[in-house]
Order: C-alpha cells, then sequence, then structure tokens
C-alpha cells in the first residue's frame, strides 16, 4: 500500500523518495526556490487537491525521475560517435518491467522533433506520432521518422519515468518556475499547465520541462517561436 497522507506535505529541502509504491497526498507544497524532488522512477505519486510547486526565474524548483537518461538504439550504422538512420526508424529497447521510457529530442540542439513539423526546414527531423511513451516490458517499439537523418552521441535520449498523478483540475494549480524531467503524468485530471516554464519543442531557446508527458506551459507562445506542431 501507498503512503497516505491526509493533509499537505511540504516539500522545504531536497529529498529523495525510496521504495517502490509512491504517496497519495491531499495536498504537495513545494515553495522554496531551488529544491529538488526525485521521485523513484516506476513509482507513482498522487495529489487529490491543491498542487502547489513554486520557483523563482534565478532558482526553480525541480520534480523529477530518479533515472538518468540514456542515448536511444536506433536502426542504421554507427560510426565513431555519429550513428547514421538509413531505415527511418529510432527503435527503442523496451523497458524493465514495472517501468516506463519517456523520450525526448537531446538536451543539445540538435533539430530532432518530438512531435510532427509542417513547414520546418530541411535541418528538422520529426518523430511521426505523439510524444512516445514505451510502456513496461513490451517488445521494443519503433518509432518513423519524417526522413533519415545523422545525429551525433546526445540526438535522441530516453530515460525511466516516474509517474506523477494530480486527479483535481487547473484550478487547484499554482505552478511557477520548474524544471521536470522523466515526470510522466498522463493519469492526471487534465494536462498540467505551468507559468514561465516551456515544453522542450523546437523552436524554444530554454526548455524547462524534459521528457514530461502530459504537460504544458500556461503562457502564450514566445514571439520568436515557430509555430507549426500537430498534437
Amino acid at each position: 500500500m501507498p503512503l497516505t497522507i491526509t493533509g499537505t506535505l511540504t516539500i522545504e529541502a531536497n529529498i529523495t523518495f525510496g521504495g517502490n509504491i509512491g504517496f497519495t497526498t491531499a495536498n504537495y507544497t513545494q515553495t522554496v526556490a531551488g529544491t529538488t524532488v526525485t521521485l523513484k522512477s516506476g513509482a507513482t505519486y498522487t495529489v487529490t487537491g491543491q498542487l502547489t510547486i513554486t520557483g523563482t526565474a534565478a532558482q526553480r524548483c525541480v520534480l523529477r525521475g530518479e533515472s538518468t537518461p540514456l542515448i536511444s538504439t536506433a536502426t542504421g550504422s554507427v560510426s565513431g560517435t555519429t550513428l547514421t538512420v538509413t531505415s527511418g526508424n529510432i527503435t527503442i529497447p523496451s523497458p524493465p518491467i514495472g517501468f516506463n521510457y519517456i523520450m525526448s529530442q537531446s538536451e543539445a540542439n540538435t533539430g530532432i522533433s518530438r512531435r510532427p513539423v509542417v513547414g520546418m526546414n530541411d535541418t528538422n527531423v520529426s518523430i511521426i506520432g505523439s510524444f512516445p511513451v514505451v510502456p513496461q516490458g513490451g517488445p521494443a517499439a519503433s518509432f518513423t521518422l519524417s526522413k533519415g537523418f545523422t545525429m551525433g552521441p546526445r540526438g535522441i535520449r530516453i530515460g525511466l519515468s516516474a509517474k506523477f498523478i494530480h486527479s483535481a483540475n487547473q484550478a487547484s494549480r499554482n505552478i511557477n518556475y520548474v524544471n521536470t524531467f522523466d515526470i510522466d503524468s498522463s493519469g492526471s485530471a487534465s494536462t498540467i499547465k505551468a507559468d514561465n516554464s516551456y515544453q522542450n519543442r523546437v523552436g524554444i531557446p530554454n526548455p524547462n520541462l524534459w521528457r514530461t508527458v502530459n504537460w504544458d506551459s500556461l503562457n502564450p507562445l514566445l514571439p520568436h517561436v515557430v509555430v507549426g506542431y500537430i498534437d
């Protein structure tokens, strides 16, 4: 049984959760700027009421899974540190039982998108299909690309996800200046919107939400962002 908290779980310092069963709490508060909460990959953490995560522009609050992101494998040929995809597919190995992988473009500016892109130039390659989540214990997953490409060792990254579920609606959220890594919130009541925090889409120069499912920004698109994503 997961730990059940009937009141508020308040985070005031860096903390790493262990175990494999997660927690359920009525409210979650993380308002000390610069604090990092590390969740156990493969575990599920549920907030049923108010969700508050507020950092500052200088010191963001961090919510992350414990995993260190891995370079994906891909069909094609490898020469030194360059992998050339010749078949038009990226293949991700099956994650272990109890875990999901989530996948993103690199932290490096490779021009690889996590969503199909319309009207982008030839320096951009897109994954055909929605933001990939590779389910636990299944076969390797293959994603079709818009065209063949060559990428360096940080071209596509995958991470073991932690489940972070908010079962209340957006009115019960106050999220501002946050960084997230390897968080899967696909079971939440709705997409979790965060102020001053951006998904790692092509055209976002300084994204904050990495390998994060069902989160997005409350802010309007930045003026210099190229619009052309198909959701």
